[in-house]
């Protein structure tokens, strides 16, 4: 999703892109790929200047950080929903190699 492409549809900071999300992710198909990411880059410590994040205050404060903190508790929402409608009884990832510790 670009919302530079595809405008307030694609924008996962508005309700109706965010909505959009949702139905894109259920309509995976059996064999289809899912492919995300959280905007990882406003949490590490090259950006503490502008987000002001630290160990006591990880939200950080300012306007970027608002923005990564709603972007990713969206992104592992939709990684939680593709999770979950995941055909478990026919998902090997439980028995994989990075997954066998937990």
């Amino acid at each position: 999703m670009d919302k530079l492409i595809g405008g307030v549809s694609h924008d996962l900071l508005s309700w109706a892109g965010f909505v959009h999300a949702v139905g894109l992710i259920l309509s995976v198909r059996r064999g289809g790929l899912l492919w995300m990411g959280p905007p990882c880059g406003n949490f590490t410590w090259m950006s503490r200047a502008s987000t002001k994040r630290t160990i006591s205050n990880p939200l950080g404060t300012g306007p970027k950080a608002k923005i990564a903190n709603l972007l990713t508790s969206r992104w592992f929402f939709l990684a939680w929903l593709a999770h979950s409608i995941e055909q478990q009884e026919l998902s090997l990832i439980h028995i994989s190699e990075p997954t066998r510790p937990y």
